[in-house]
């Protein structure tokens, strides 16, 4: 297929930015660079097929909301990934003022990133099952592993033992690997 053939179709481009080109995050980039991977298998493999993209946007979706998800599991704030570069610019110039109210790891948090993986996993397997693309050396990760943060995790992954003041959340056994 020719690159022509290829740009002219809306399926060649993400759906959604998933934060401000001006922003680094190291864990929103992670997830970026595995979306933009399966869109490009998307489109080389399966051009005419609305079903692999949205299967594509779901996982990236997810894995998006458990990258924010994870912040408030280890009692931590985060900056808006689409906060804008003036925002960038004079982030450092002001510091706010300490309210003195710090944030407790959150317990709903692990059980909904628990409940995400769970979907991700189901939508992986999809999406291996249709013969649709996903990068073998990071897919399972994607649900059994915490997204990457600028914060040290709350435990070894969301399904070993979370304790915290607000509450516990017992170990699981993770989804199995694909």
């Amino acid at each position: 297929m020719e690159f022509s053939t290829i740009r002219g179709t809306s399926a060649a481009f993400a759906s959604f930015n998933l934060h401000d080109p001006m922003v680094v995050e190291p864990g929103l980039v992670r997830i970026g660079m595995d979306y933009g991977w399966m869109r490009a298998a998307d489109v080389v493999e399966m051009p005419q097929n609305a079903y692999a993209r949205e299967l594509s946007d779901r996982i990236t979706l997810l894995r998006v909301e458990n990258w924010r998800l994870a912040h408030w599991a280890a009692g931590a704030r985060f900056l808006d990934p689409h906060r804008g570069f003036t925002d960038l610019v004079f982030a450092d110039i002001s510091v706010p003022a300490n309210s003195g109210i710090q944030p407790v790891p959150d317990p709903d948090a692990v059980r909904e990133i628990r409940d995400n993986c769970r979907q991700i996993r189901g939508l992986v397997e999809q999406r291996l099952l249709t013969c649709m693309s996903t990068p073998p050396a990071a897919r399972t990760a994607w649900f059994t592993q915490w997204e990457a943060t600028a914060v040290a995790p709350p435990s070894a992954n969301p399904w070993a033992d979370f304790y915290s003041h607000a509450g516990d959340v017992l170990a699981e056994t993770p989804p199995a690997a694909l």
